[in-house]
Order: C-alpha cells, then sequence, then structure tokens
C-alpha cells in the first residue's frame, strides 16, 4: 500500500512540477506578449501624434495660404480699380488737350481769317 502511496505521490509530484512548468511558460509568454503589446501601444500613439501634428501644421499652412489668397483678391480687387481711376483721368486728360487744340485751332482760325 505504502509503495502504491509513494508511486501516486510520485506521479501528482510530476504532474505539480509538469503544470508549474507549463504555467511558468506560459506566464513567461504573457510576459512577453504583454510587452510586445505595449510596444505596439507607444508606436501606434506615436504614429497617431505624428499624424496630429502633422494635421496641425498642414491647418496652419492651409490658414496661412487662405489668408495670403485673401491678400491677393483685394490687391487684384484694389488694382482693378486703380485701373479703372487712371482710365478716367487718362480719358478726362485726352478730352481736355482735345478741347485745348479745337479752341487753339479756332484761335488761330480767326487769327488767320482776320
Amino acid at each position: 500500500n505504502k509503495a502504491k502511496l509513494d508511486k501516486e505521490r510520485a506521479e501528482v509530484t510530476a504532474m505539480i512540477a509538469d503544470k508549474t512548468t507549463k504555467l511558468a511558460a506560459a506566464e513567461a509568454q504573457l510576459k512577453s506578449m504583454t510587452a510586445q503589446a505595449k510596444a505596439v501601444e507607444r508606436e501606434l500613439d506615436e504614429v497617431k501624434k505624428q499624424g496630429e501634428d502633422r494635421n496641425s501644421a498642414l491647418t496652419h499652412t492651409v490658414t496661412q495660404l487662405e489668408g495670403e489668397k485673401n491678400r491677393l483678391e483685394e490687391q487684384v480687387t484694389a488694382l482693378g480699380e486703380e485701373g479703372k481711376r487712371i482710365e478716367a483721368m487718362r480719358q478726362d486728360a485726352l478730352s481736355n488737350y482735345e478741347r485745348e487744340v479745337t479752341q487753339h485751332a479756332s484761335k488761330l482760325e480767326q487769327l488767320r481769317d482776320a
């Protein structure tokens, strides 16, 4: 009976040792996988941060470009108005010149006829 108990005890001890070894291996694998998961999470966080930073920079650039576009459109409008004003001044000057030439020509005609 004692031999049977010793044999069962040895089997149970071997089984416990086997289960303990398997548990240690599973814990080591879990620890390794946890470390890998944390590394992947850190990398993912870094990629997300880079994406957010890049998006922020692009948004800032778009805002600057829109402001520049608006300023240029205002300049085009102002230059167009200035061009119209200058053209009106040119037309007035031309009309004044033509009127003066006509007046001088008329005076010359009067002097010639006199």
